[in-house]
């Protein structure tokens, strides 16, 4: 599996960097010998919006609500904290 995601992030409460959002566009593509599927043969996009809250500065723990678009899908994301 290969996947990457880039995002754009931008303060929406302007005094203060507690509330935020998000852009983001990402890819996926996977690999299955049982089905002679290679990797890079079939590359699916996806697209977003999010809103970041922050609730611990010292370790830059978010809670995260997003809403993401991909092919045949779509749905919002809640998540509580960072992958990096």
């Amino acid at each position: 599996m290969v996947y990457g995601e880039v995002e754009y992030r931008f303060p929406i409460w302007p005094c203060s960097n507690i509330i935020g959002g998000v852009l983001f566009v990402n890819a996926v593509t996977t690999s299955n010998a049982d089905r002679n599927v290679s990797l890079f043969e079939y590359v699916r996009p996806g697209i977003g919006i999010g809103l970041r809250v922050m609730v611990n500065k010292y370790f830059r723990t978010n809670i995260n609500l997003d809403y993401a678009i991909g092919r045949k899908s779509s749905g919002f994301y809640f998540s509580g904290q960072e992958t990096f």
